[in-house]
């Protein structure tokens, strides 16, 4: 797997899609939770297919896929070209319950989504996962 050119505190309040795997699906969401509170809007949930294109579509948006990978392989393609050719768009959090090198093998992860996404990989189990999310909302509860 690619290091990540971010930490997971940059990626929470960066415009960056981002790529969620390890911890459970209640730490993926709640990271996903930390960045909507940083960009101040709703968190919405398109794990379901057909909520995506609405979802895509709003750039002032922070978008959470519970995970990406039980997507079709049509929708993980639209999701890369999003990435690739939407200058306006959400910011999207996309979910891998599992390992991302597990889903590459198995080909339930896109390639071309993956290279959208390598270098904004968040273990969302990790310590310092858990950390950036908890100083933000500390921060948010000052202001």
């Amino acid at each position: 797997m690619t290091t990540p050119a971010f930490a997971p505190a940059q990626l929470l309040t960066n415009r960056a899609a981002v790529l969620l795997h390890g911890g459970s699906e209640s730490d993926r969401r709640h990271f996903a939770d930390g960045a909507a509170q940083a960009w101040e809007l709703t968190l919405q949930d398109a794990s379901d297919p057909a909520a995506l294109p609405a979802a895509t579509t709003a750039p002032h948006a922070v978008v959470y896929v519970a995970d990406v990978t039980r997507l079709s392989p049509d929708a993980q393609r639209e999701l890369a070209r999003v990435l690739h050719q939407q200058e306006e768009r959400p910011k999207l959090l996309l979910g891998v319950p599992k390992s991302v090198d597990g889903a590459l093998a198995q080909g339930t992860l896109r390639d071309d989504l993956w290279f959208a996404l390598r270098r904004a990989v968040v273990d969302a189990g990790s310590p310092e996962a858990k950390d950036a999310v908890r100083k933000l909302g500390a921060k948010a509860k000052r202001r």
